[in-house]
């Protein structure tokens, strides 16, 4: 399934939040989305999501502009897990993940064995199976996060988008669902503030500044010194390795 934005611009009042982003995702792969906060990684994938409409330009699905696929269509084709994630409905863990299969099923019909099967699947891969039972306003943050990639893992879409999905989790969780993202099937999208995660991680780079790219290509082409420096306005040292670029910086020297 492919997955291709073709010069997405996303005004509001007047500013440009996403001015002229084109992309095409790896295929079965992952293509990782930075640059600094107010760069429009969010807006971007919420346009390539369907749920937020361009200014101009178009995403495409499939070579299909996504406004011609069904709503069920596209649920069943795209998942995204967004930064933010809120319910006013009490729901337990598994209502909140068996909410990602809604799409494969007939329209006001219950969960069944197949649904039950699935979610807990999904709970399984991101270690939240103990949580099942549990209501989701009595979870952390960190626990929010893991059921929400688990509902996204339950739909069993092509497309994966992620927007900071390690938000909230410690290092060992940050690797967990990283690595679970770099095994899925489906093709990835995935936003990043770790330049380091994202080299190890991601099999290319789109890096964006005040909403326009600046650099596109493979971890070791975009996360340069140069480039570093440029976007972030920070001195950063990068050690190239098999692994993928590994990134290091210098403490600003300010004073008080």
């Amino acid at each position: 399934m492919t997955l291709e934005a073709r010069g997405l611009i996303r005004e509001i009042g007047g500013v440009r939040i996403v001015d002229d982003v084109s992309l095409r995702a790896p295929v079965g792969g992952v293509l990782g989305v930075l640059g600094p906060n107010g760069s429009g990684k969010s807006t971007l994938l919420r346009m390539l999501s369907g749920h937020l409409r361009p200014t101009a330009g178009d995403v495409h699905l499939d070579d299909r502009p996504l406004r011609a696929w069904h709503r069920r269509e596209l649920a069943r084709r795209v998942a995204i897990v967004e930064q933010f994630s809120a319910t006013e409905e009490d729901l337990s863990v598994a209502d909140v993940i068996d909410l990602g299969r809604i799409p494969h099923r007939p329209p006001w019909s219950g969960r069944n064995a197949t649904d039950t099967d699935v979610v807990r699947a999904a709970a399984a891969r991101t270690g939240v199976e103990d949580l099942l039972a549990r209501r989701w306003h009595t979870l952390s943050g960190g626990e929010q996060q893991r059921v929400q990639l688990a509902r996204a893992f339950a739909q069993e879409a092509g497309i994966l988008l992620l927007d900071e999905p390690t938000n909230h989790l410690d290092i060992a969780a940050q690797l967990h669902i990283l690595a679970l993202a770099r095994a899925t099937p489906a093709t990835v999208v995935v936003a990043l503030h770790d330049l380091t995660l994202a080299g190890a991680f991601c099999d290319e780079i789109l890096l964006l500044n005040r909403g326009r790219p600046v650099a596109a290509g493979t971890p070791s082409e975009v996360l340069t010194t140069e480039i570093i420096d440029a976007v972030y306005g920070i001195h950063a040292l990068v050690d190239q390795s098999a692994d993928g670029p590994h990134v290091r910086f210098r403490p600003p020297r300010v004073s008080w």
